[in-house]
């Protein structure tokens, strides 16, 4: 396999996600969550104050944060298959170069 090939096999199509504005909210609340507590873990001082913190618990509790879950593992579902598929197909016939 040369690497034209290899790179063919590799390449991946993007898989797009259309999120609401408040599964946004909570997808900025499990990343800033997450910064949050990497600071805490590792004795830096974290750039969050109580109340923001308790703001970002407040909406990764919300409806939409069940709703990011679901199109989340959905997306990632999709990538999975499609490498599935692929393994599956058989090799590209060689075309001679001229």
């Amino acid at each position: 396999m040369d690497d034209d090939e290899a790179k063919r096999r590799h390449r991946q199509d993007p898989v797009t996600v259309q999120f609401e504005p408040a599964e946004l909210m909570a997808l900025y609340s499990f990343l800033a969550l997450g910064a949050h507590f990497a600071a805490i873990i590792s004795a830096e001082h974290s750039p969050l104050s109580p109340d923001e913190l308790r703001s970002h618990i407040v909406n990764i509790g919300e409806v939409a944060s069940s709703t990011l879950m679901d199109k989340i593992m959905g997306a990632v579902a999709a990538v999975r298959d499609r490498k599935r598929l692929r393994e599956q197909l058989p090799p590209s016939p060689e075309v001679d170069k001229v």
